[in-house]
């Protein structure tokens, strides 16, 4: 329950006194009750029947921080009667609360939101932070899909004074689940499904990941990817998948690449010789002995390894080199066969791992 605290409307939320953080979830009503005809660019009708989503690193901040443990699993789908679904009523301390962050992510432990345990240990089992079960219908033809989606990626997000309401705050994650289905990664996409329609190549009514991942985008008119290079509809639509996170409504979020599990990690300085060998024994066959990407198994591989020896600034750090590593890459905005030794190699390894990439550099 809400405490009884004065809310000035300035330019950040504030709390007068120590009081209640809401913070809910919602899918919209695209997601509750589906996409009317009208609203897609080829007439197509949607519906989905699960649209489940696994959140976790999530925490209000400003003068205060105040996280919020744990992770919390939620199907959009089910009614909310416009409100979205309570994730956490959190305690604040009283000072001006202007970012909330939130991350999509498989679950770690969950203790919260309004999903079944079958939905909890879908995700769980496939390493996937979304599922996604619907259906497309048009004149007599039905076309199902279920999709999960490997994705680990955060969200930064800034409040506006929408959130303000005296005797607490409010924040709402408003996931865009629409915006799966949009035919372009830039500003101009529209909600589309011919294209996914077409992509059942066996004609048994549903399209699935291999499917799509067969499916060229390069001869379409539409399906722009801002730059990025995506040759088919499956990586298209899972990189469609880290545009869902906005903040109250229509507010815009910036990413977050790294676990917030990794951030709080310290790292304790070279290790050379072992450094040099574990990168000799999991990295150099795709990566090459120097880092230029260009090992034995390079070729075969899409995308392919990055060239560690050109890293950019905003990737050489500690925390994201180490997650890398650590996770691998078989997940959305990377989607890569990269493999994540988190599992293999105990912290020290993953480190001097992480202090042997920057020796790759040039001159170092």
């Amino acid at each position: 329950m809400m405490k009884s605290c004065y809310v000035p409307l300035l330019a950040s939320l504030t709390l007068g006194c120590e009081g209640s953080y809401e913070l809910r979830v919602f899918g919209e009503a695209y997601v509750e009750q589906g996409i009317p005809s009208d609203k897609v660019r080829d007439g197509w009708e949607i519906e989905f029947t699960e649209f489940v989503v696994s959140i976790g690193d999530v925490a209000v901040s400003g003068d205060e921080r105040v996280g919020v443990d744990g992770w919390y699993v939620f199907d959009l789908a089910r009614p909310s009667e416009g409100i979205g679904h309570l994730l956490a009523d959190v305690e604040a301390p009283a000072g001006d609360y202007a970012v909330v962050r939130y991350r999509f992510d498989a679950p770690g432990d969950v203790v919260g939101g309004n999903a079944s345990q079958k939905q909890i240990d879908h995700l769980t089992a496939r390493r996937t932070a979304l599922h996604a079960v619907g259906r497309a219908s048009r004149d007599s033809k039905v076309v199902e899909f279920d999709w999960d989606f490997p994705i680990s990626f955060g969200h930064y997000c800034k409040i506006d004074e929408r959130v303000r309401v005296s005797g607490g705050g409010t924040t709402q994650f408003t996931i865009h689940a629409d915006h799966l289905l949009l035919d372009d990664l830039g500003p101009n996409g529209e909600i589309s499904f011919d294209l996914i329609a077409a992509s059942d190549v066996d004609g048994d009514g549903h399209v699935t990941p291999d499917e799509l991942a067969n499916t060229s985008i390069l001869p379409q008119e539409r399906y722009q990817t801002a730059g990025l290079p995506i040759a088919d509809l499956w990586r298209f639509i899972g990189n469609l998948a880290l545009t869902l996170g906005h903040v109250d409504g229509e507010g815009g979020c910036e990413p977050i690449y790294v676990p917030d599990r990794y951030g709080r990690l310290e790292n304790p300085g070279s290790a050379p010789a072992r450094g040099a060998e574990l990168y000799a024994a999991h990295c150099a066959s795709c990566h090459g002995v120097h880092g230029a990407g260009d090992g034995p198994e390079a070729d075969g591989l899409d995308p392919r390894p990055t060239n560690l020896a050109t890293l950019s600034h905003e990737v050489l750090r500690d925390d994201y080199l180490y997650f890398r590593i650590a996770d691998g890459g078989a997940f959305f905005p990377y989607a890569s066969t990269m493999p994540g030794l988190g599992m293999e190699l105990d912290e020290p390894d993953i480190w001097a791992l992480v202090n042997h990439v920057y020796a790759l550099r040039p001159g170092h």
